[in-house]
C-alpha cells in the first residue's frame, strides 16, 4: 500500500510534519517488514529522483489507538 504526504512548494527546506497511519499491522509485519521511503523533487519540469530510506518496523515504537463505536 502507498501513502504520500502532501507536497511541500518553493522551498529548499521543505518540513513534513504529517502523520500517517497504518492499519491491521501484525506483529509479525512489524518483525519483517520495512517502511521504504522515496524522495522526489517535484517541480514544474516533472518529478525527479532525489534518494530514498528503508526502515525496518521492528525498530519502530508502537502506537496503539482504539476505536470506539
Amino acid at each position: 500500500r502507498r501513502l504520500r504526504t502532501k507536497t511541500v512548494h518553493k522551498t529548499r527546506n521543505p518540513e513534513f510534519d504529517e502523520s500517517l497511519t497504518f492499519y491491521e499491522i501484525t506483529e509479525m509485519d512489524l518483525l519483517r517488514k520495512s517502511l521504504h521511503v522515496l524522495i522526489l523533487d517535484d517541480d514544474k519540469y516533472g518529478k525527479d529522483y532525489m534518494g530514498e530510506a528503508k526502515i525496518r518496523l521492528a525498530g519502530l515504537k508502537v502506537q496503539r489507538s482504539l476505536s470506539v463505536s
